[in-house]
């Protein structure tokens, strides 16, 4: 981005097509970012931001906030990962939000889940991480894939850690594309949330936009009101080895469904949340 004046114009056209009111970027490119390249993009309204330095031409992050929708009180930077404590507007709850640049070893990745796993344990709050994780979840994430590796499990025991929930992707199958003549395409792009941040936006859904900007696609968040059906839940087949799973399932649907009517959705989401992490 930084330098590269066609990416910014690019970006500034994404934010008023879209008008985010949080803005993550992986691969900024740049070395040392300012107010004035802010500006370049985002315009003259009022932007927080916090970012992390590139090396030369590698790396670098960025992660930009309204205040009218986030509010942060601590900003922790690492190699990889740009996280935010602090209250969520919608909902008034206390969570991370987190952007996310995995390494592209795989003991690399493994390291990192086990750290970004002890940042969680150490904030005590929910998630919302969003960026290049650098593995695919699932077999059909990556063209010509043909079975689960130990890269795929270490990102899934991630995100069950953190209970984290993937949204599904509408507008395309794939993030990433390496432009060759034999192309690769793969998922390596997504948000993840966890369903006490869910459970606060009625209809929301994950968009794969346009290459745009780069061989990665813009992921665009929506709460669009448009009818997608109700957002998944998550299950981790581990609760059931816990003694105490049933009757939390049952006191929780009990207490939960006068209040929430036909949103049954939300009454799992409530049980997701109380579960053993």
């Amino acid at each position: 981005m930084g330098k590269d004046i066609a990416n910014s114009e690019a970006l500034r056209k994404l934010i008023q097509d879209h008008n985010p009111s949080l803005l993550l970027i992986q691969e900024s490119k740049t070395a040392s970012m300012n107010a004035e390249i802010i500006r370049s993009f985002w315009g003259q309204s009022p932007i927080s931001w916090a970012s992390s330095d590139s090396i030369g031409l590698a790396g670098g992050l960025l992660i930009c906030w309204d205040s009218d929708f986030f509010v942060a009180d601590n900003i922790f930077k690492s190699e990889g990962a740009i996280l935010l404590t602090g209250t969520l507007k919608v909902g008034n709850i206390r969570c991370v939000i987190a952007n996310i640049y995995a390494p592209n070893s795989e003991s690399q990745r493994r390291s990192f889940w086990d750290f970004l796993h002890s940042k969680w344990v150490e904030f005590g709050y929910p998630w919302m991480a969003g960026g290049d994780f650098n593995s695919v979840l699932r077999v059909e994430e990556r063209r010509g894939l043909d079975s689960v590796n130990s890269g795929m499990r270490d990102f899934e025991n991630f995100t069950n850690n953190l209970c984290l929930v993937d949204l599904p992707l509408l507008g395309r199958k794939f993030t990433c594309t390496n432009n060759r003549l034999n192309a690769s395409y793969s998922r390596l792009d997504r948000f993840l949330f966890d369903p006490a941040i869910l459970c606060h936006f009625d209809s929301i859904c994950q968009w794969g936009l346009d290459f745009t900007l780069s061989d990665h696609c813009p992921i665009l968040i929506s709460n669009s009101h448009d009818n997608w059906g109700p957002t998944p839940f998550k299950f981790i087949n581990g609760w059931l080895d816990s003694l105490d799973c049933v009757k939390i399932i049952e006191d929780t649907w009990a207490q939960s469904l006068p209040a929430l009517g036909t949103n049954h959705h939300l009454v799992l989401y409530s049980i997701n949340s109380r579960l053993p992490r």
